[in-house]
């Protein structure tokens, strides 16, 4: 494993802010805590904005405040400090202020995401052993729904009644931070668990190599339950930088290119699948001149990915890819900028950053020779401790280095190939986890909720990917034999314990699961027949005006035509920036209170022209 050539270098060095003063951020055993160096920032920054969203802007002062607040109101509530606070919220200054007031209390927080079903939220919440449940007025209803023998919080109730003095409580170098829930290779989420010292390990080499400082405005797109939400929300607070959050949920990428100029954005942080929309709607010529950095991540950036963002950056723009699991936040980094060539049509991962190894090894443990794909390993000293009361999959997952104490490595199950110029190539994943829009899921957990559905004997699901498209989950299902189920039903069902990004596109009923050579399920034969298998499709055309416009405007999101009336938007293979797309094109023609929760309710052209026309003849918003 090599250095960082020179080239890739000169880029980083270049990667600055114009009129920025960036300090470097010492190393985590120098900092103290989270709580520590936000304070710090406070001190230094108490007038500067935290926090820019268009519902709720905020001083670090002002924020520090409300965290105070939150962080009282909760000590006045007895019991343990040091247990799990579970966190309900979508975006904005208020979410901030509970996560903070939570670590402020020397607990952790378990962050939820409100468009998760209420089964596996309520699963979290058992795993978690989480006592409070701290909800904002929009969420609170889900979750007292969810809480079961918990307490459910308004969080504007304790900012009401909680004390802006500090706790000046001492939080531990190495207490938890936070509980995150990943899709889980046993068939239920699990919690990764990361410290106190891993939150400033990492966000310490993000804001090193970018250089991020006071001057820089992050944007964050994603609920704090996503696992790439980490890193804007510390890179910005714990460098005196302004956060902006944006719900494309609820507003949609069509606003995002007025937004970051409004904004004057200087350092975009999202998945490739948010730009590559972006880059659809906004006219040719466009261009973000205040935006120095564009970062990159959770997903397969490719060589057009690249190009198109360089076209609406300034000559000084750079793009920044990577590799990072949640059990390692930072494993990998690589640079670009106008002059770098793009040699490769999948670009690279890059190259391991401060205090971090990176192996690659064959299936007994050895490294494999350059070229060659190898498992990655990661060596470092600022890795997760492990799962929330997982121990037998903390033990699978992490292995001692022998001769160097505090040092561990992590097993990713992700595949890689080493470059000649020392750069990684991601080749995908060992077992039979996928990635889609950048959230991690486990088919296990899949199948094991299709599994749940009444009548549903055998369940096995496989990812299959067309060209440069996000991998579409296909279910084949085997049924009790007394049992009459549609596919469409078992799909409904299924999504009562599943968020939708884990739903699966098509759900195939089948006699007997092909089975291979050793008696085992043949998941290259359904892999295969993935491949070149479509949803069933409906031709049935529009019966009247709105019928075809609606008709009119699928085609045009999708790219596909025919649609008929009664085909379903998300089998079709709609993603939810596909839905946003579409709620975007549907505004202009029916009002802004058109929402993606009409679509997800009504997902075919049928059902949502009854919802439209039912919501014209009453008084209430559609």
């Amino acid at each position: 494993m090599r250095g960082v050539p020179a080239a890739q270098q000169a880029v980083r060095d270049r990667c600055v802010h114009p009129s920025g003063t960036w300090r470097e951020f010492p190393a985590p055993e120098v900092v103290g805590s989270i709580v520590t160096r936000f304070e710090e920032q406070v001190r230094l920054f108490g007038a500067r904005p935290a926090v820019s969203d268009e519902g709720c802007r905020l001083t670090y002062a002002e924020l520090d405040a409300m965290a105070n607040r939150v962080a009282q109101a909760l000590l006045a509530l007895g019991g343990d400090p040091a247990r799990p606070v579970a966190l309900l919220f979508e975006h904005g200054g208020v979410m901030l202020a509970a996560l903070l007031g939570v670590l402020k209390t020397g607990g952790f927080y378990v962050p939820l995401s409100p468009h998760d079903p209420p089964a596996r939220l309520a699963h979290i919440l058992d795993d978690a052993t989480a006592r409070l449940i701290v909800a904002d007025a929009a969420n609170l209803p889900l979750a007292r729904q969810v809480a079961g023998s918990r307490q459910a919080l308004d969080v504007e109730a304790l900012l009401s009644r909680g004390s802006a003095e500090p706790p000046g409580l001492s939080v531990p170098f190495d207490a938890y931070a936070y509980l995150i829930y990943t899709s889980g290779s046993t068939g239920e989420p699990k919690g990764v668990i990361e410290t106190n010292s891993d939150v400033l390990h990492f966000t310490g080499v993000s804001t090193n190599a970018y250089h991020t400082c006071p001057e820089d405005r992050i944007t964050l797109f994603s609920t704090l339950a996503f696992n790439g939400a980490a890193s804007p929300i510390y890179g910005a607070l714990l460098n005196g930088a302004c956060l902006c959050p944006f719900d494309l949920r609820q507003r949609g990428v069509e606003p995002v290119a007025a937004w970051l100029v409004r904004e004057a954005v200087t350092f975009w942080d999202s998945v490739p699948a948010v730009w590559r929309r972006l880059a659809e709607l906004v006219p040719p010529g466009t261009r973000f001149p205040e935006m120095r950095l564009v970062s990159q991540g959770g997903d397969r950036l490719y060589r057009e990915d690249v190009e198109r963002i360089r076209r609406c950056l300034g000559p000084q723009g750079v793009v920044r890819n990577g590799l990072g699991t949640s059990e390692v936040k930072q494993i990998l980094v690589y640079f670009t900028d106008h002059d770098t060539p793009l040699d490769t049509p999948i670009m690279p991962v890059g190259y391991p950053v401060r205090d971090t190894q990176v192996l690659l090894v064959d299936a007994e443990g050895r490294e494999v020779p350059e070229g060659e794909v190898g498992e990655i390993w990661v060596n470092g000293r600022y890795l997760s401790p492990g799962y929330w009361r997982r121990p037998d999959l903390t033990e699978r997952a992490f292995l001692a280095v022998p001769g160097e104490p505090g040092r561990r490595i992590y097993r990713t199950g992700d595949l890689g190939r080493w470059l000649p110029d020392g750069a990684l190539l991601h080749m995908g994943r060992v077992d039979s986890q996928v990635k889609i829009r950048g959230y991690r899921i486990e088919l296990s957990e899949v199948e094991s909720a299709l599994r749940s559905v009444p009548g549903v004997r055998e369940a096995v699901v496989v990812a299959s990917s067309i060209g440069h498209d996000d991998p579409t989950l296909h279910a084949y299902v085997v049924l009790d034999p007394e049992i009459r189920l549609a596919g469409a039903a078992i799909r409904s069902q299924a999504l009562q314990r599943l968020p939708a990004y884990m739903a699966p596109a098509t759900v195939t009923l089948l006699d007997a699961l092909p089975l291979n050579a050793f008696g085992k399920v043949d998941r290259r034969v359904l892999q295969e027949r993935a491949a070149d298998q479509a949803p069933a499709r409906d031709h049935t055309p529009p019966r009247d005006p709105l019928e075809e416009r609606l008709r009119d405007l699928w085609q045009a999101t999708l790219g596909i035509q025919p649609i008929g009336i009664f085909d379903d938007f998300f089998a079709l293979g709609g993603t939810s920036l596909h839905a946003m797309a579409l709620v975007s094109g549907l505004q202009p023609h029916f009002g802004d209170d058109i929402t993606l929760t009409a679509l997800f309710d009504a997902p075919t052209i049928a059902a949502l022209a009854t919802r439209l026309t039912a919501a014209e003849r009453s008084p209430g918003p559609a």
